[in-house]
């Protein structure tokens, strides 16, 4: 059975799994120290590791567990893997990689030989969607910001319709930084992110490790605050996604 080594982030995991379903699918791998001795992880992330640790594999495990494709979800122990995911670093950094917006799914792709993928195409399940009585799951991290106008004008649509799932001192700056409430919906883990997402009409974020469950669901409408200096979540053609 084919190994898969991955050492996150959380966002980069999901965007990876296209290319370990091209592959044959198998058992995925998570690598809990950041990839503290992968050289490309020291050499691209500010401290020297992701931030991808023994939390993040438990919150993000029950989900990678839905997906058929993947037979286990395991924790990295050093031993010798198929496909060390983390080589989808080396094409952030080549000028001639075939996503010139370095969209990070076609990244792993690319660094595999695999074909491109339909952006409209999903790659993850999650069961049942959980629907909640708003209709408008937020997430929106301080990083990868770009549009404040956007979002103060519609402070009454989101305090009516929206949930903010994400992390609390996300909901909280939120809620400061546009003068608004905002109902939050903690998810114990990402499979329940996922459900809270799927049964929603409308995400609307920034590139947050809830965007990547939002476009990788496949059917959720998203409105994306991309950040232009660096838009590694730019799905070109994709019909159900607009950008701010």
């Amino acid at each position: 059975m084919k190994t898969f080594k991955h050492s996150g982030d959380l966002g980069d995991i999901i965007y990876s799994l296209p290319a370990v379903r091209k592959l044959g699918g198998g058992v995925l791998l998570l690598d809990i120290t950041g990839g503290a001795d992968e050289p490309i992880c020291r050499q691209q992330c500010i401290d020297e590791r992701t931030k991808f640790n023994r939390d993040g594999f438990e919150f993000i495990a029950p989900l990678l567990r839905d997906q058929e494709y993947l037979k286990d979800v395991a924790v990295w122990n050093g031993e010798a893997v198929d496909y060390n995911l983390n080589r989808f670093r080396q094409k952030l950094i080549d000028p001639n990689a075939r996503s010139k917006t370095r969209n990070l799914l076609d990244l792993y792709l690319d660094a595999f030989g695999l074909p491109v993928h339909d952006p409209d195409e999903g790659w993850l399940t999650c069961g049942e969607p959980i629907h909640l009585d708003r209709k408008v799951a937020v997430s929106r991290s301080p990083r990868m910001q770009s549009n404040f106008p956007w979002f103060v004008v519609r402070k009454r649509y989101f305090r009516d319709q929206g949930v903010f799932i994400g992390l609390p001192k996300e909901h909280e700056l939120f809620e400061y930084t546009f003068d608004t409430t905002i109902p939050h919906h903690p998810t114990k883990d990402a499979l329940e992110m996922a459900r809270v997402i799927s049964g929603c009409e409308l995400f609307v974020g920034n590139s947050t490790f809830a965007l990547a469950v939002a476009i990788a669901l496949g059917h959720v409408s998203i409105v994306q605050e991309l950040e232009p200096h660096f838009p590694t979540t730019h799905f070109e053609g994709k019909t159900n996604m607009k950008y701010i």
